[in-house]
């Protein structure tokens, strides 16, 4: 039926070419000029109506997830980082606007719809990102509705980055007002964009993972998640959530907000499991998002003996029974790549769910407790 309605479609795309033509040498006068108008642009309708149904006839639909909290939007079961870093750790290297382009259309040509995108202020790859998706909302390869954006704002700052990271001087510095340094912050970041209200915002960071000035911490976490509250409340975002957040951070927002966070995005795959986390974000209607699902390469995770046959058993690569083990535990992972072809393979998920057996053999190695990042509880 897709194939039939493709060939009537571009019939009268040619059709409708002849006719034009026809106008543009026989007909003169304003009555035929309006005519001509009104021709060409039921033209340029039918073209991107057949270049949409030739997108929508070749998509792969993935399933999503309900976000709780009060929130009507639901989440892709797998989605895509656009974060790219070179030598991990205080001096890393920052490549993600170099590489936004180009990961964007890689993501939009996968075909998989919906689409979960993850990225950050302090990546400095928004307009980038936010550009490539416009151009090809515009050409009707994409619809917005098909695309869930989310961004974070609020990283400590890391100077020493190369090229630094983009600054966020209000998340550290006492003397200034972080509920209006995150709110210009979420308003750079939307506009950044420029595709209306983003799906979800989170709060990168609790705090910097090296100060020891908890009260500080405190009020600066409070402060910011009013502006996250306030941007809720204006329509600049639709849902906010928190990133790296312990079960005492948790446990101190819920104590002075108006909001629930509809999202904790954190650290974890097989050998991190943070399972006191997962479970007070159960409890409080809390997706987990998780980001570095595979250990970012940097754990050997992929080479582990048990993961290595497992995979071999089910005939699938150690890569997609990870994947399949977060959305089997009711997480969504992220994955990122500046990879086509990984891209695609990450979003590409394994039919057959996971046996409980399967699933407690990869618990069992989150007793190794490997971490890539900070860990949260750390964190005064």
């Amino acid at each position: 039926n897709n194939n039939n309605n493709n060939v009537i479609l571009l019939l009268l795309l040619f059709r409708i070419q002849y006719k034009e033509a026809c106008f543009s040498f026989s007909c003169c006068g304003y009555f035929s000029f309006k005519m001509f108008v009104r021709v060409l642009r039921m033209r340029n309708n039918l073209a991107s109506a057949l270049h949409q149904r030739l997108f929508q006839s070749t998509s792969t639909k993935i399933e999503t997830f309900p976000l709780g909290n009060g929130s009507n939007q639901r989440i892709p079961v797998i989605g895509c980082g656009t974060a790219v870093f070179e030598d991990i750790g205080p001096a890393q290297k920052n490549k993600s606007a170099e590489y936004a382009t180009s990961i964007g259309n890689y993501i939009v040509d996968t075909g998989i719809r919906p689409l979960l995108i993850d990225m950050a202020y302090m990546y400095g790859n928004e307009a980038a990102l936010g550009s490539v998706l416009k151009n090809r909302l515009s050409m009707g390869d994409v619809q917005r509705d098909e695309l869930f954006i989310c961004s974070k704002i609020a990283h400590f700052n890391c100077p020493e980055g190369n090229p630094p990271h983009l600054e966020c001087s209000y998340v550290e510095d006492p003397n200034l007002d972080a509920m209006e340094g995150a709110f210009n912050e979420i308003k750079t970041s939307c506009g950044n964009l420029d595709m209306g209200p983003v799906n979800l915002m989170l709060l990168h960071w609790p705090g910097h993972p090296d100060t020891s000035d908890a009260k500080l911490a405190k009020r600066k976490r409070a402060e910011i998640w009013k502006a996250l509250e306030l941007a809720k409340d204006e329509g600049l975002v639709k849902d906010i959530g928190v990133s790296n957040f312990s079960v005492s951070h948790l446990e101190e927002l819920a104590a002075e907000s108006k909001f629930t966070p509809c999202v904790n995005q954190i650290e974890r795959h097989p050998y991190l499991l943070q399972n006191d986390i997962v479970q007070y974000c159960r409890e409080n209607d809390i997706h987990i998002m998780a980001y570095c699902p595979l250990a970012s390469g940097g754990l050997s995770l992929i080479d582990d003996p048990v993961l290595v046959q497992m995979a071999a058993e089910l005939e699938m690569t150690v890569s997609d029974l990870i994947m399949r083990w977060h959305v089997d535990s009711g997480v969504t992972p992220v994955p990122k790549s500046k990879n086509a072809e990984r891209i695609k393979k990450n979003l590409t998920l394994p039919p057959t769910p996971l046996s409980s057996e399967k699933l407690a053999r990869i618990n069992a190695l989150g007793a190794k407790e490997y971490r890539v990042c900070p860990a949260p509880h750390n964190i005064v």
